[in-house]
């Protein structure tokens, strides 16, 4: 199995946790200090790539990485401004699109080394990117990014459960309040799961953070993070120190974006995450799935859509169909009409 061939790139690092965590916090964090990590600004969706299947992919490497390079991410909680990962990429460009390693044959191997050229083209010396739960995909992508490591942000269920929620809704709630709410409940558990699986069989590479820590300046949580990413800790502190929205207080309100205090989740839902902090999920048909998150986060992830969101996963399945027989087509055109 053939990975990324640069020898100069040191510990690239994926950042990942559960929703609304910080994750994008820590690699603008990363990006806008005086180290050698460059943080990427933008996500890094190797997710998507992943489930994507591209028949005769040396001849496809070209258009992958164009898509990728051009490839649209909301960076407003609205979706109204956008940004690619060619804005970053500077002059790297032409030397990217030309020089692609005839031992890059996966798609993760062909983002790995995109974010080698990133960092390159920012002088650093390894580089960071966020994403959507790596920590589940974590163990296929070290078999293509050599030295992976996994950094993972760590938030109060309470407060990212909550601001999971209503991202993108507020001031409203958000549509199908309950199944969002269970979704939300559970994915933060099956980060909790598998992170704690990752750390101890990964102790030299994988590692996790508070977010509520290194918001309130703890210097402890500091220390540990300058360790993992060798960044001085003062920029980090200085970056961080702000109170963020749907933080949570005693008297069971959240800090909303309109910076006031209210009671945004019901009783009912504060007892579940409550239960839920102590390990215990309430609901039972929840509950039997989730017992096999550690050991198959991904099938797990797909079966709970799947029961929560029938409709909307069948729709996901069929445009994945579709989009692997655009990636068919290609394939066979690039392969056989040179």
């Amino acid at each position: 199995m053939k990975t990324s061939d640069t020898n100069r790139i040191s510990h690239p690092t994926l950042i990942g946790g559960a929703a609304r965590s910080g994750k994008t916090a820590l690699a603008l964090a990363l990006q806008n200090s005086a180290g050698p990590i460059a943080g990427f600004p933008l996500e890094g969706v190797f997710h998507v790539y992943n489930r994507r299947r591209f028949p005769f992919f040396k001849t496809q490497r070209k258009r992958i990485l164009s898509e990728y390079l051009n490839r649209p991410r909301y960076t407003t909680s609205d979706r109204v401004h956008t940004e690619s990962p060619i804005d970053y990429m500077g002059d790297q460009v032409a030397k990217i699109s030309a020089d692609i390693p005839s031992s890059i044959t996966h798609q993760i191997s062909l983002l790995g080394w995109v974010m080698d050229h990133f960092c390159e083209s920012q002088q650093c010396r390894s580089w960071a990117v966020f994403d959507l739960h790596p920590e589940f995909f974590f163990e296929t992508y070290k078999k293509f990014i050599p030295n992976l490591r996994l950094a993972i942000m760590h938030r109060d269920p309470y407060e990212a459960i909550a601001a999971a929620m209503f991202w993108r809704s507020w001031p409203e709630a958000p549509p199908n309040r309950r199944k969002r709410f269970r979704l939300m409940l559970a994915s933060w558990y099956m980060s909790n799961v598998v992170s704690d699986s990752l750390i101890q069989k990964y102790p030299n590479s994988v590692s996790r953070f508070s977010f509520n820590m290194l918001c309130a300046g703890d210097k402890q949580e500091l220390s540990r993070l300058t360790q993992f990413f060798p960044v001085g800790a003062a920029e980090i502190e200085k970056f961080f120190s702000f109170a963020p929205h749907f933080r949570f207080d005693r008297h069971s309100r959240f800090l909303t974006p309109k910076n006031d205090w209210e009671k945004l989740l019901t009783s009912n839902e504060l007892n579940e995450i409550g239960a839920l902090a102590k390990g215990i999920v309430s609901d039972p048909s929840i509950r039997f799935l989730l017992t096999f998150s550690a050991r198959t986060p991904i099938l797990t992830r797909q079966i709970l859509d799947a029961y929560l969101y029938p409709g909307k996963t069948a729709r996901r399945h069929w445009n994945a169909l579709k989009q692997l027989m655009i990636d068919a087509q290609a394939g066979v055109q690039l392969r056989f009409n040179r």
